[in-house]
């Protein structure tokens, strides 16, 4: 059945599952239709089918490629499901970039099917994508560390990326870019270069920016969306770069203060050791609303921190959370993005 694709190269140990998705999709991009379905990933509410026109994802696809400069003749990773948008887009755009594909399987370490395949790992790779949890893995194995440095671009996204990954990527040699986006944008529409100790995300070729009156971000109009206004407060730079601070959907309102948790989150993020913790306000009849602090994971006395250690994060007295809950396991959506609610029993 690979024949119908053109370009491709299959690696030893993807399953029947992942090449059916892909075929499955390929024959969807290439019939008659003007719209793709695609499964959002369930981060804001249940998952759904979306339908999306080919032409905007076409669009999106091209954006990425001015981007990074693609060429006929490059070669890409796929190693996401094919059923959700990061899979797709990574099969459009080499396809119309005229770009080989080489198909891993979508497994937490995919870059071991790649050492494994003979010829195929000395192959010069171009472009990537992955999410958070498959780089950690990747580079936590010295082999497949060496192999991703390889990748000369990479893309990282899905979930955020913790301080400690962030650390990791500034001493290798490839280049990587977290991504920002949405389901409306079809993907990324902006990029983060974490080579760098910089905040600043850069928006793709196409794409022009605003604050509105609460400080959060607005898209202009492009040709993949209207004008989009935003629930991401950012700290605009210029028309086509910003800092992102947090969502307004999850400040807190704690005795008149409006708090973003992700902030502060960023702050704290060195004492958790890549245990998976966040910021959440519940109703507080004092105060209106206040911050508790919930950690994945077994009751430890190394993660409950006295008043002088916020103080020494800089965290002031109504940024510390009022409250410590260790939770079994979050749920996640189906890009491992931990899902913020409420965990109190």
């Amino acid at each position: 059945m690979q024949e119908r694709i053109p370009n491709i190269i299959i690696t030893d140990g993807v399953n029947q599952d992942t090449l059916q998705d892909l075929y499955a999709f390929y024959d969807e991009w290439t019939n008659d239709k003007d719209q793709i379905s695609v499964q959002t990933s369930g981060s804001t509410g249940a998952s759904k089918t979306v339908f999306l026109d080919k032409e905007k994802v076409k669009a999106s696809a091209k954006a990425t490629g001015a981007f990074f400069d693609f060429e006929a003749g490059q070669k890409v990773v796929l190693c996401l499901s094919t059923k959700h948008i990061a899979g797709k887009l990574m099969v459009v755009r080499a396809l119309l970039h005229n770009m080989a594909i080489i198909v891993l399987p979508t497994a937490r370490n995919p870059l071991l099917s790649l050492e494994n395949s003979g010829s195929v790992k000395n192959e010069i790779i171009h472009f990537a994508a992955f999410v958070p949890y498959q780089v950690e893995a990747i580079l936590e194995n010295p082999i497949t560390r060496n192999l991703y440095q390889k990748i000369y671009r990479v893309i990282i996204g899905g979930a955020p990326i913790n301080s400690g990954l962030e650390k990791d990527l500034l001493e290798l040699d490839n280049q990587n870019f977290a991504t920002f986006g949405m389901t409306e944008t079809i993907t990324h529409f902006a990029l983060r270069n974490l080579n760098h100790q910089d905040a600043t995300y850069a928006c793709l070729p196409g794409f022009e920016i605003e604050m509105d009156e609460r400080g959060c971000l607005v898209i202009k109009e492009n040709q993949i969306t209207d004008r989009l206004v935003t629930n991401d407060l950012i700290r605009l730079i210029d028309a086509s770069h910003f800092e992102w601070l947090g969502r307004a959907d999850f400040v807190v309102n704690s005795a008149g203060y409006k708090i973003s948790p992700e902030q502060i989150e960023r702050k704290i993020a060195a004492k958790f050791n890549n245990r998976a913790y966040f910021l959440f306000g519940v109703p507080d009849s004092k105060w209106g609303q206040s911050l508790i602090l919930f950690i994945e994971g077994p009751t430890s006395e190394e993660f409950i921190f006295s008043k002088e250690q916020w103080i020494s994060v800089g965290l002031t007295n109504y940024q510390m959370p009022k409250e410590t809950y260790f939770v079994r396991q979050f749920d996640r959506t189906a890009t491992d993005k931990i899902i913020r609610k409420d965990y109190r029993d």
